[in-house]
């Protein structure tokens, strides 16, 4: 029986259909066994094996400092902002950010408050505070003024970009610990 050329083709389409199809399913069953070895988080990568905290938490947690702003600043009145961000408005809390071996914080004076739906008030000039991590004390102080929006997320060990109505990269001093 001779096949026409036509039916060769169509025999050999066939065939290479029935080798994609095998070569899937061995693909799926390869990829299905690695994700039993690799559990993968929600993002997709596989889990990090995590370490263990090997403390006692039975007992509560000993403060081992606290950040007073006057002893941040000179001016009575300045309160901390929420640094790396919103640093042109005052919310009524900040927190510090960490920049290499040092916390840095902003502090400024809270302007009066010109609209009474908001809940932000603005702030006068901005200085930055290095502060010690080990007992919350001044290490330096840069006085960095005018407006400044925000610093930057993401920084180099000693390097910390700000911007506002002016753009500036400050080289935070290391801390002589």
């Amino acid at each position: 029986m001779q096949l026409r050329l036509k039916e060769h083709w169509k025999l050999v389409a066939l065939g290479l259909a029935l080798l994609v199809a095998i070569a899937f399913i061995v693909v799926s069953v390869i990829s299905d066994s690695s994700d039993a070895a690799w559990p993968k988080q929600k993002t997709g990568g596989p889990i990090v094996e995590q370490g263990v905290v090997d403390v006692d938490l039975s007992d509560p947690p000993q403060q081992a400092w606290e950040l007073d702003v006057r002893a941040l600043t000179d001016n009575p009145g300045d309160v901390l902002l929420s640094m790396p961000s919103t640093l042109d408005s005052y919310y009524g809390y900040g927190n510090t950010y960490q920049v290499g071996d040092v916390l840095v914080a902003a502090t400024a004076y809270p302007l009066p408050k010109t609209d009474e739906s908001s809940s932000s008030q603005g702030v006068g000039a901005v200085t930055l505070v290095g502060v010690n991590p080990d007992d919350g004390s001044p290490l330096w102080k840069t006085r960095i003024g005018g407006v400044i929006g925000q610093c930057s997320q993401q920084n180099e060990s000693t390097i910390i970009a700000c911007w506002g109505d002016r753009r500036m990269i400050l080289s935070i001093p290391r801390p002589e610990l």
